[in-house]
């Protein structure tokens, strides 16, 4: 979520940001008795010496005013010390040289290994505005002497072990305070009221303490607080209606607590709320239905309590418009998640839905029209007779359930990807003797591909199981049926050779094994596939020559093809790219420019789309929607030799080609001013010689 701060704090970001870059508005020359009390102060304390000191590199010799962490006013008064994360290991007293700098302004302190309390003399710093002393290992009251630093804007005392209560005195007369932490403490007794009423104050956070009582306020409508966390305390009671009356609050956090009444407030409709937690306490009574008024809610949490009744998911659909976070679960809520007669674009844009424990008996229907949510934990049962099924980008992580086929008699489109599931494919996924579309990509699944689903190829029509863990061999029995038209294996630890099956695939568009760790001679077998039009078998083990002599088809189609990194050798044939007709194909159908995509049964206006990963212009790049006019050749990182073909810049349509990382020599052929099309060239590391061609200049939208 997005805190916005007002100018004064944006001030400090722009100061700080120069202070801890060491650029200086003004030229300034370090005074005697400023450097001198930077060297006491050094000089006073124990560190270690490491190579990324900012202190180690403090020369007596030089300015004071450029030494990393200090920064000066045109006078050279010492107006910024920055020794965050120094390796300090001592008492920081009363008597430290540190507090005697009149013109400090910013103090930064954070993660040092300061012991025993803070010292009193801290309140002598007046002219301070940003004070961080969190992470430092002070422990014992908050002096009071912190009161005296009126100008303060920012204080942050989080992660120490501060104890004891922090009273209003210690905040009085602090009216520019814009943001305050004193998070990750041991502070008991009441939370300083003073603090929700500074007439500046932005943010504030209190939580993990030990604070026990919260006491009401009357009138904070001038308040300009945005942001309060509270949370991890042991405030009990009813929580005070004051907090959900500041008009500019965005954000607000009470989890974690023992709160145990939360009132129906009457008027909320000025609230600006976009966040609300009050999870884990024991709140209990029906549905808060103000809730429903606060109109900017984002995020609504009210989980682990003990709420009840029956609460309408549609209705609160309705109301909160904006929603995204919804947790329920864990109270004694009875849900009911039937939404009828509503048009699902009308939803809120729910990304993380909660409803555990709501007494639920099946999955409600309306979820899955909502593109963005995301479930987490073990799978749900799967529905029986189902016919599409698309569990896809949530954080299920479990095990595919090995009766998982005994569910799937109907399924025509099956999609787990982009989950953490684990284990092994269960053979009796191959009972789904109905399906065209499996997807598993993008989980953890290990072990082998089941022999019996590179058989079901013959009704198969996509198989991705991309970005897994699977290793051993593809298993050579795709029938003569064969009916894939994209067969995605990447990123994976298969082994072993291209199966000489896979020529059976005569529908076959899509072919992506890159980076395995397959073996053997390339594969002229895939030469019969003449529909083929992306082959990727990038970062594998082949080699050899390319040169497929006893091949009778021509790839027809063929506009990517990507063999980098295998140790492919020998001349480029020069007859390879003369039975390659795609280099002529640019008639008037491809310069419609139409996607590769599959149309998925059951959806008529659902298409899969077919994705790659190419190199272009240097930068790794994931293609998700591919154009018929989209044509690339990646030969790179492998030991081709000799000249590079003269046919090869015979593909006027060739948007990218990569031939870098070879032992190619001889001359650019002159003939490359051909490729009118080109947009990314990459030559590089090879032994060629002679001049550039001057035709290289008229391609004017390359990048080489």
């Amino acid at each position: 979520m997005k805190i916005q701060l007002i100018s004064t704090v944006a001030v400090i970001t722009f100061y700080w940001l120069c202070l801890c870059q060491h650029k200086f508005v003004v030229s300034c020359q370090c005074l005697d008795d400023q450097k001198s009390l930077l060297l006491q102060f050094k000089n006073n304390i124990t560190f270690t010496s490491t190579a990324n000191s900012k202190m180690k590199q403090w020369n007596a010799s030089d300015d004071c005013c450029i030494w990393l962490g200090v920064s000066c006013d045109k006078e050279g008064h010492i107006t910024g010390l920055d020794v965050s994360e120094e390796p300090i290991f001592c008492v920081l007293d009363d008597s430290n040289a540190i507090f005697n700098f009149q013109y400090l302004q910013i103090l930064i302190l954070r993660h040092t290994n300061f012991t025993g309390a803070c010292p009193h003399t801290v309140g002598k710093l007046r002219n301070l505005f940003e004070l961080d002393l969190s992470s430092c290992g002070f422990n014992g009251k908050v002096p009071n002497s912190l009161s005296n630093l009126s100008k303060l804007s920012y204080l942050d005392l989080s992660d120490n072990m501060f104890t004891g209560s922090t009273t209003s005195s210690h905040f009085q007369g602090m009216h520019h305070l814009v943001r305050v932490r004193l998070g990750n403490n041991f502070f008991t007794g009441s939370t300083p009221s003073s603090l929700f009423t500074l007439p500046s104050m932005q943010e504030l956070w209190l939580s993990h303490n030990k604070f026990s009582h919260l006491d009401e306020l009357v009138n904070v409508t001038f308040s300009r607080l945005e942001f309060i966390d509270i949370s991890f305390n042991n405030l009990s009671g009813r929580i005070p209606s004051f907090l959900f009356m500041f008009p500019r609050l965005t954000f607000l956090d009470l989890s974690d607590n023992q709160f145990s009444q939360i009132d129906e407030f009457v008027d909320v409709t000025c609230s600006a709320l976009t966040t609300l937690n009050v999870s884990s306490n024991n709140l209990s009574g029906l549905f808060p239905t103000f809730i429903l008024h606060l109109s900017t809610l984002y995020d609504l949490r009210l989980s682990s309590n003990k709420f009840n009744g029956l609460v309408h998911l549609n209705k609160i659909f309705a109301e909160l418009k904006h929603l995204t976070e919804l947790d329920l679960s864990y109270n004694n809520f009875s849900v009911n998640a039937s939404v009828t007669n509503v048009d699902p674009s009308s939803f809120p844009p729910i990304a993380e839905l909660f409803i555990a424990s709501c007494n639920l008996n099946k999955i409600p229907t309306f979820l899955r029209n909502i593109s963005t949510l995301t479930f987490q934990g073990p799978m749900p049962p799967f529905p029986e007779q189902v016919q599409y099924l698309d569990y896809s980008n949530n954080k299920f992580s479990s095990f595919i359930p090995q009766d998982i086929g005994n569910y799937m008699s109907s399924i025509l489109f099956l999609s787990l990807s982009n989950n953490t599931l684990y284990g092994s494919i269960p053979d009796s996924l191959c009972n789904a003797s109905n399906v065209k579309v499996l997807d598993l990509s993008l989980n953890n699944i290990s072990g082998t591909i089941p022999t019996c689903l590179m058989m079901m190829s013959g009704t198969l029509e996509i198989l991705n199981l991309k970005n897994n863990n699977l290793s051993g061999p593809i298993p050579d029995r795709i029938p003569t049926s064969c009916d894939l038209w994209t067969l995605n294996l990447h990123g994976n630890l298969l082994d072993g050779p291209i199966p000489q099956s896979l020529a059976h695939c005569s529908k076959l568009e899509v072919l992506d094994l890159g980076f395995n760790q397959i073996t053997g001679s390339f594969p002229c077998v895939l030469k019969e596939i003449s529909t083929l039009r992306i082959l990727v078998l990038r970062n594998n083990k082949f080699q050899g020559s390319i040169s497929c002599s006893k091949a009778n088809k021509t790839w027809e189609m063929l506009q990517i093809m990507d063999i980098a990194f295998n140790n492919f050798g020998g001349k480029m044939p020069r007859n390879y790219f003369t039975t390659w007709k795609r280099k002529v194909m640019h008639n008037e159908y491809e310069a419609r420019s139409k996607l590769i995509e599959k149309q998925v049964p059951i959806n008529p206006y659902f298409h899969y789309q077919a994705s790659v990963t190419i190199i272009y212009k240097g930068l790794q790049m994931e293609f998700v929607k591919i154009l018929t006019i989209l044509t690339s050749i990646d030969f790179s990182s492998n030991n081709f030799e000799g000249r590079i073909p003269e046919n090869l810049m015979d593909f006027n349509t060739l948007c990218i080609l990569n031939l870098s990382n070879n032992a190619l020599s001889g001359e650019i052929p002159s003939s490359i001013g051909n490729l009118k099309l080109l947009e990314s060239l990459d030559i590089s590391q090879n032994s060629l010689s002679g001049k550039i061609p001057l035709e290289l200049a008229s391609l004017h939208s390359y990048h080489i």
